[in-house]
Order: C-alpha cells, then structure tokens, then sequence
C-alpha cells in the first residue's frame, strides 16, 4: 500500500518579513512608519517598513521642523481639524485580523496665550481602498486630551484596533491607516495642534504642561496583523 500524499494549504505569500509574531492570533506583524512627502506642492501621506524622512506639513518653517503635521484649532465645538491617510500598496496578495495598534505622540505646542485653551482627541482608522472604493474596517479613539492656557501639552498614545473578521486585501489595493484629530477650543483664541510622524525621530520634544522635561518619541507606527498559514 503507497504512502498517501497530503496536500496542505498553502498561505499567503511571505511578507519579506515580519516584526513579530503572535502565535495565539497566527499572525505575522509588521511595524510601518507613517511619514509625508511632498512634490512639488502635492503633499501625501505614507507608510513603510523603513524609516524614512518626513516632510513637514502647515509649519512656518518645514526646512527646520520637518517631521509632523500642524493646524489652527479654531472651534467651539469638537471639529474634525485633521484628516490624514497614511497608504501602503500591497503588491501580494494579502488577508489582516487580529490586534492592531497605532503608536503616536501628538499635542499642542507651548503658548503665552492666556486665551488659548482646548481639548482634543485622536480616532485612527484601518482601512481598505481598492482604487475605488473605501471600506472601513475598524477604528479606536484615544483618551481626552485637555490642553490648558500659557502651556502646551503632549501625550504618547497607544491604542488597540482590534480587527476581529478577516479582510482580504488583492495585489494592488491599498492598506490605509487614517488619522483624525478631533479638536475644539475652550476659549477665546484659536491654538496650534500637532500630529508627529518622523521616523528617524530625530524631532526634540521635551516639555508640556506640568511633566516639563519629559522626552516624548516623535514617530507614528501601526502594527498591523497578517495572516499566516500555520
């Protein structure tokens, strides 16, 4: 009688590799560096394996401060100040669920405004574009953060996005991670918000509000789960 020949299921192609593994989730995470680029004056929105320079966006001087996106806050309710979508084309086949999670530092930058004063908070989004289409796959919002007058305040957020139901993603769609800075001023004068995306942090970010002297990293990473065949 002859040995009978098994098939077995045959996964996804490699990514080229992994950050880390989790076996309980069999699943192969990558860590992307989200970072800006500009040509000409088309700025958009990336993300990568490498840790690349970033553009800096909406800042008075981006040959000196490159590195993270900067807005006006400027309204008495919460208004949805910042809209970024950090993409990566596959360019193999791929399938994501699991644990996803979105590491960050933004803030407000230091004031002498006594009538600057505002609350924030981030909402990041996973999601699918297929050149057409953007499907929503699963989003979490961080914590409150409350900036008071004559300071500025910061805060290195990390937050889980579970992805619980398979999304399969074709050669050449589009994996998006989406940041949203919600923000509303709590007084007069409208203050500046800030979103860091500088993978070489190489930005020095050392003071906000009470914790003067803090260090906060200036880089945004999104771990994203892939599946494995085990």
């Amino acid at each position: 009688m002859g040995v009978p020949v098994i098939y077995r299921r045959t996964g996804e192609k490699a990514i080229a590799s992994y950050n880390y593994t989790d076996i309980a989730d069999a699943t192969g995470n990558v860590i992307f560096n989200g970072f800006a680029h500009q040509e000409q004056t088309s700025v958009s929105y990336a993300l990568n394996a490498e840790a690349f320079y970033s553009e800096g966006v909406g800042i008075t001087n981006p040959d000196l401060e490159n590195g993270y996106t900067s807005v006006a806050g400027n309204t008495s309710s919460f208004n949805k100040d910042m809209d970024l979508d950090f993409d990566v084309v596959l360019n193999r086949s791929q399938r994501i669920k699991g644990k996803a999670w979105a590491q960050f530092t933004w803030g407000s930058p230091d004031t002498t405004d006594a009538l600057a004063r505002g609350e924030g908070y981030i909402i990041c989004r996973i999601r699918k574009w297929d050149g057409t289409t953007e499907t929503e796959i699963s989003s979490a919002q961080s914590e409150t953060l409350v900036v008071d007058a004559n300071a500025g305040h910061y805060a290195s957020t990390n937050i889980l996005i579970d992805l619980p139901t398979i999304t399969h993603f074709k050669k050449g769609d589009t994996l998006r991670v989406t940041i949203e800075y919600w923000w509303k001023k709590t007084n007069t004068n409208a203050r500046y918000i800030r979103f860091y995306h500088d993978p070489q942090n190489a930005l020095i970010l050392a003071f906000g509000g009470t914790a003067s002297g803090f260090t906060y990293p200036t880089t945004f990473k999104a771990h994203i789960p892939f599946m494995i065949g085990l």
